[in-house]
């Protein structure tokens, strides 16, 4: 089956196989986004079911494959190739679905989502998929960051590591406060500093429902009596922090209308041993560095898969790598910078040892305060 939408300003078509499973969930966990079939797209992605035996060129290490006009990047449930030729990113991804019934269904009890692969699918497209993608156009790049729309209209972003307490402050700002979602975890600016939305499904985890029974409620709506089941029992076993489901944002949060969204305030959040909240201004080049970090570590697979696509290219001494970490790294940052020029940019320094619903409610105190 094939799919048209309008994502991160890419015209992009999706290219499916014949799982009716797979193309439900596709299609709901895509709802959100503007259907485009009238334009020529930018990028194709292609989810083949047989993985892509790749027997020409350079393959160093054994989980790279270098390919004419891109690389291919193997790893254990599946492969990725990404071929950039002629203005349109080609990307192939190969996913190993469970076939036997019986297996996927003890697999979706053990895993800590209580999902399967094809519920999924639209987490494993934006985070193996339709992030990296942006790589491979200088004039975009990613902010590790929730993103909403105040009631006064302003678009704020909550930057930071992993589990420094964005989707917390999220699910408060959304819930009870009247802010429309935009993104959970990656945000997608241009270098207008303009925000494309991510509707990829927030994922919400144990500690976020602490203390926070609406939200608690609205996750174990309707799932059956095993998915809670495994949830206690992830949690018992395993702590806080690793149990999670996925929420549909269209149904438990507000949506705005548009394509993109000039954002406001970018608030970067960092936990440390101290006794109180502390705000700062900082510069565009800070801020920009400060996340630039963070998304080197996030997809630090990725950007080994290009030094070694280097590698190979100069290898093999016939043609220059599509893409290159030096170039990439020095355009996301002077894209950030401009970007974020005419943003307010923040530094937030929160207590460790704090109650969470104090933490949250400070924290989102702060950013009302300075949006």
């Amino acid at each position: 089956m094939k799919y048209y939408f309008r994502i991160f300003n890419q015209n992009i078509e999706f290219c499916l196989p014949d799982n009716d499973e797979l193309n439900r969930n596709f299609l709901q966990q895509f709802s959100l986004y503007q259907p485009e079939e009238n334009n020529i797209p930018s990028i194709i992605i292609d989810l083949i079911d047989k993985p892509v035996n790749v027997v020409t060129g350079m393959r160093n290490p054994s989980i790279h494959n270098d390919l004419k006009n891109g690389f291919n990047m193997v790893a254990r449930d599946g492969n990725v190739s990404f071929e950039h030729e002629n203005g349109i990113l080609h990307i192939t991804a190969y996913i190993r679905f469970e076939k036997l019934s019986i297996i996927k269904f003890l697999k979706k009890v053990l895993n800590w989502e209580y999902t399967s692969k094809e519920e999924k699918i639209g987490q494993i497209i934006f985070e193996r998929l339709l992030v990296p993608a942006t790589f491979f156009f200088p004039e975009y790049f990613p902010i590790h960051s929730s993103a909403f729309l105040s009631p006064n209209n302003k678009i704020a972003l909550i930057g930071g590591t992993g589990g420094v307490g964005k989707t917390s402050a999220e699910i408060e700002l959304c819930l009870n406060r009247n802010y429309k979602f935009l993104c959970d975890d990656i945000a997608i600016l241009d270098s207008k500093g303009d925000l494309f939305p991510n509707y990829a499904f927030p994922k919400i985890y144990g500690y976020n429902l602490v203390e926070n029974i609406r939200m608690k409620n609205l996750i174990f709506r309707n799932r059956s009596f095993i998915d809670k089941l495994s949830w206690r029992l992830h949690q018992s076993i395993f702590g806080l922090a690793k149990v999670r489901r996925k929420i549909d944002p269209s149904i438990t949060y507000s949506i705005p209308q548009g394509e993109k969204f000039l954002v406001n305030s970018f608030f970067t959040l960092v936990r440390e041993f101290r006794s109180d909240f502390k705000t700062t201004n900082i510069s565009s080049e800070t801020a920009t560095q400060l996340n630039l970090n963070v998304i080197r570590t996030e997809y630090a697979q990725f950007f080994n898969h290009i030094y070694w696509h280097m590698f190979n290219k100069k290898a093999e001494g016939r043609s220059l790598p599509v893409i290159n970490n030096e170039a990439l790294f020095l355009q996301m940052n002077q894209t950030s910078i401009k970007a974020l020029e005419n943003v307010n940019c923040y530094l937030i320094k929160a207590p460790i040892q704090i109650n969470h619903q104090e933490f949250v409610q400070e924290l989102c105190d702060i950013i009302e305060k300075n949006l």
